[in-house]
Order: C-alpha cells, then sequence, then structure tokens
C-alpha cells in the first residue's frame, strides 16, 4: 500500500473514533437531563399550583394574597424523580420550591437540582446542576 491509502485510513479511523466519543457523552449525559426537564416541569405545574392558592379567597380554599396554608401536594411526598422541599419568606409572600433529582448533574459530583423562586405575579426557574 501506498503512503496515502495508509494515511487514509488512519484518518478514517480516528474519524470513527472521534464521532464515537461525541455520542457516548451525549448518551452518558442523557439520563441526567431527562430528570432536569422533569423536575423543571413539574416545577413549573407545581409555581402554578401556588399562585392560584395566592389569589384564591380564603372561602373557597385559597390563601388570600397569602402563601401561608398552602402545602406540597401528596404526590410529592414519594417523589419518584427526587425531592421537593419548599421554604416560604417571612413576609409570607414569596416561595421558593426546590427540586434535587436522583441523577447526577453538570459537574458529575451533586445531584441534579431545580429551583422555583414563586412570587404573585412572577415565577422565575433556575437550573443549579
Amino acid at each position: 500500500m501506498g503512503q496515502q491509502q495508509l494515511l487514509l485510513i488512519v484518518l478514517g479511523v480516528m474519524i470513527v473514533l472521534a464521532a464515537i466519543g461525541l455520542s457516548l457523552a451525549e448518551w452518558v449525559d442523557a439520563p441526567a437531563e431527562a430528570n432536569r426537564n422533569q423536575l423543571i416541569s413539574d416545577l413549573t405545574d407545581l409555581s402554578n399550583n401556588v399562585q392560584v392558592f395566592y389569589k384564591k379567597p380564603k372561602e373557597i380554599g385559597g390563601g388570600n394574597h397569602r402563601y401561608e396554608g398552602w402545602k406540597l401536594p401528596v404526590y410529592f411526598e414519594n417523589y419518584e424523580y427526587g425531592t421537593i422541599t419548599t421554604k416560604m419568606n417571612k413576609s409570607g409572600n414569596q416561595i421558593k420550591i426546590t427540586a434535587v433529582g436522583i441523577e447526577r448533574g453538570k459537574n458529575k459530583k451533586k445531584f441534579v437540582e431545580v429551583e422555583a423562586d414563586v412570587k404573585p405575579n412572577k415565577v422565575q426557574i433556575k437550573i443549579k446542576n
């Protein structure tokens, strides 16, 4: 074989190995991304639930412009995608909902974490890991 043919074979092998490496990296990150997306989806639903509670009058089971009395739905007590915790600020007009997943996150050390900052007219979701 000529030198040019060997060079083409080596180049072809390198391209194939690079493609395998890139696809393997995507495949390894897929479970964490799926877990993160599920947490974001559920936090979005929970945030809407919290805002509806805040805006409803007490007479029909709401908070009458307060978050006091809102409880995490029973479904999230044994949440299959991780754990959900809530924390209300002292004035009662803001709730922080934190979801920690079951897959290792971007740094491969901590679990996936997403946080929702819920205010009466605004929800901000942050990806922590």
